[in-house]
């Protein structure tokens, strides 16, 4: 917060006072630039002190909306004390200098963390401590009960994974389409967190939150209005609520703060670590502390080369070769890759965990799921928690370096092939099994 320097004067016999030129700059409220290149002209966030009441936040609005007209205002939030709006320098500066407001934050560009197109099925290997059996089994933790809120593209509202379970939901995409996905990323999303066939969580109700457009991408300021909803929505919900957010971008103050408050307020909120393989605390959401920050990993175990990793890590789940749910048609499908199809995953354990325990806090959850996790079994972590996420959920940890120390009797045998897995070689046995088959 800002601590305002209210300057006074020495001279009792001048009437004129006047703030000398640095005093009125020290009295402007930061104004916090976006990350290079990601910047939308004219379009800011204001947020206020939190001692701020909500007539000093009306004022101000109402100043907006005199001078720019009635398209000035974009949201008013109350998940922060604040506004998004279009501004010129003058109402900019006018804004600054209240000394209400703690900050202003240029609007961004956010989007998907991208998903690369990829040529099986993430949920196969969550249900089991190594590898995967063919099936998936959700242990009688199918989500019923629980409400799914999907910030992302919208949902295709159409689809068989998702028939009857769809709720209310909420756009910030002007585009006439709703919460229709034009793009697919969400309907993939939504689809492994909670759809009938590919999904952790089957039974659980989905509320599209679009903050998203037709290319996947939004802006800091819509994807704020939908973490503003989600909170609202959930609490007018009978039923504990978990969110899900696949996107990402540099820091937002404003977002982390949102998502934080979300989270006090009861919303278990997972969020993808980022594509961009650097460190996941410089990116928003996935810096916000007390959201559940997921990165991914590849078919063997092994961190994915694009994930992002560090301390703003919570648990790994699988990110590549997913595959879910599309747009263009009732049944489309596609399999793609990225951390965003590695945060559904969490997503959709938490929902499954909130079914049998319907009163658990968020700092519940995220203590669950971790510590139900698999140790130990992620290789390339670069300093990440070495946690990966298991759904059999309150059957504590299981330390994979610790119970399986060898691959013999596994490479090259039923489902392997002939060849020497990178998980052998690291314990000197590769195939030795099968010495006369693999070459």
């Amino acid at each position: 917060m800002l601590t305002l320097a209210l300057g006074g004067c020495s001279d009792p016999v001048s009437q004129d006072v006047r703030t000398p030129p640095e005093q009125l700059v020290s009295r402007m409220a930061p104004l916090n630039a976006a990350p290079a290149g990601l910047a939308i002209s004219g379009e800011y966030i204001v947020v206020f002190n939190s001692e701020v009441g909500t007539s000093a936040i009306d004022t101000a609005v109402a100043g907006v909306l005199q001078a720019g007209g009635a398209n000035a205002l974009m949201h008013q939030y109350s998940i922060v004390p604040g506004f998004s709006a279009k501004l010129d320098a003058t109402e900019l500066d006018k804004l600054r200098a209240n000394p209400a407001v703690a900050y202003v934050e240029e609007n961004a560009a956010v989007s998907i963390n991208t998903a690369f197109p990829s040529p099986a099925d993430g949920t196969d290997r969550v249900d089991q401590r190594l590898g995967r059996n063919g099936t998936y089994n959700d242990y009688g933790r199918t989500g019923f009960g629980v409400h799914l809120y999907v910030v992302d593209t919208g949902i295709n509202s159409t689809h068989t994974e998702f028939i009857g379970r769809i709720g209310n939901g909420f756009t910030a995409i002007t585009d006439g389409r709703g919460v229709e996905d034009c793009h697919g990323h969400g309907t993939h999303v939504s689809s492994t967190a909670a759809g009938t066939q590919y999904g952790m969580a089957k039974q659980a109700r989905i509320h599209p939150v679009r903050v998203l457009n037709c290319g996947g991408s939004g802006t800091w300021e819509g994807v704020i209005a939908g973490v503003d909803f989600v909170r609202a929505n959930c609490a007018s919900q009978n039923g504990p609520c978990v969110a899900n957010m696949s996107l990402g971008g540099g820091l937002s103050p404003t977002l982390n703060t949102a998502v934080t408050n979300a989270v006090n307020a009861g919303v278990t909120f997972v969020v993808a670590a980022g594509n961009e393989s650097t460190d996941a605390c410089t990116r928003s959401p996935a810096s916000t502390p007390g959201a559940i920050t997921v990165a991914a990993t590849d078919d063997n175990d092994r961190r994915a080369w694009f994930s992002n990793y560090g301390n703003c890590v919570d648990i790994f789940a699988p990110g590549v070769t997913i595959l879910g749910a599309w747009i263009g048609g009732t049944t489309a499908t596609n399999t793609i890759d990225g951390t965003s199809m590695a945060s559904p995953h969490v997503a959709g354990a938490a929902v499954q965990y909130l079914t049998d325990h319907l009163n658990a806090r968020p700092t519940q959850v995220e203590a669950n799921l971790k510590g139900s996790a698999s140790l130990e079994c992620v290789t390339d972590t670069r300093g990440s928690p070495n946690a990966f996420l298991f759904n059999d959920l309150n059957q504590g940890n299981y330390t994979c370096s610790n119970t399986v120390a060898s691959c013999r009797g596994l490479c090259g045998g039923p489902g392997y092939g002939c060849f020497c897995e990178e998980s052998c070689i690291q314990y000197g046995d590769c195939c030795p099994d099968y010495a006369d088959a693999c070459q």
